[in-house]
């Protein structure tokens, strides 16, 4: 049985991330400027017919399909590799919405958000988010990626 690409340390890696980015997202819909996902293009659902919940926010990948008839119900997928190319475009889905962020908002926000996150990020990559997403997205990708030479703290970089 063959390993997966998205086994061990990525896998840990991975979680480590979406914890925290799923404090960013959450971060970024209650901005009092306005809800950068809606501001991304992503969009809204609220749970159906007046149910309690939460929102669930949806965004196609770049090339503009979510690919859910790729991996029919209750069937393998037609290729091992398929669920492996969407997860790696899923995660540069990520890291393109965080240069986005960065570009619209500033370092200066990302930092303050990250500063509010109850966790310490001792334990998550000391990049950038979207290098550290691209880092992740080339290791499952097997993509050699080259790391940067200084390695910044999340909390306290000023991204580019």
């Amino acid at each position: 049985m063959a390993v997966s690409p998205v086994s061990g340390p990525r896998r840990r890696k991975g979680q480590e991330l979406l914890h925290q980015q799923c404090w960013n997202w959450g971060r970024d819909i209650v901005r009092p400027e306005g809800n950068l996902l809606l501001e991304a293009g992503f969009l809204k659902r609220r749970p159906p017919g007046g149910a309690a919940g939460s929102s669930c926010y949806t965004l196609a990948l770049p090339d503009g399909d979510s690919k859910p008839d790729m991996i029919p119900t209750g069937h393998a997928p037609p290729s091992l590799r398929i669920p492996v190319d969407l997860t790696v475009a899923a995660i540069r889905r990520i890291a393109e919405y965080e240069e986005w962020v960065l570009a619209r908002c500033g370092p200066g926000y990302r930092r303050a958000v990250l500063r509010q996150w109850k966790r310490t990020s001792g334990q998550l990559p000391r990049q950038t988010l979207p290098q550290a997403w691209r880092s992740l997205a080339d290791a499952i990708d097997g993509k050699p990626h080259r790391e940067p030479v200084e390695k910044p703290d999340l909390a306290t970089h000023a991204f580019p």
